[in-house]
């Protein structure tokens, strides 16, 4: 009887420990899937950014280039 409750406490053992060690494994992807999402939300940014900066650059040079133009033209 002793062989039986030795055996069922080491199979309950090593469940328990299976049973850690996939919800390790499943944090550990779920944290690296929310790291790479920050990764790709911090590169659209970026490239946000740089689209807009570049507007603003081309806004800036039409904006002179308009009052060049307007300033020729009334003289």
């Amino acid at each position: 009887m002793s062989d039986y409750a030795l055996l069922i406490a080491s199979v309950i053992v090593c469940c328990l420990l299976a049973a850690v060690l996939l919800m390790y494994l499943h944090c550990r992807r779920m944290k690296r899937n929310c790291n790479m999402m920050i990764v790709e939300y911090l590169r659209e940014h970026d490239r946000l950014t740089k689209e807009l900066e570049r507007t603003r650059i081309e806004k800036d040079t039409i904006e002179k280039l308009l009052k060049t133009y307007l300033s020729e033209a009334t003289k």
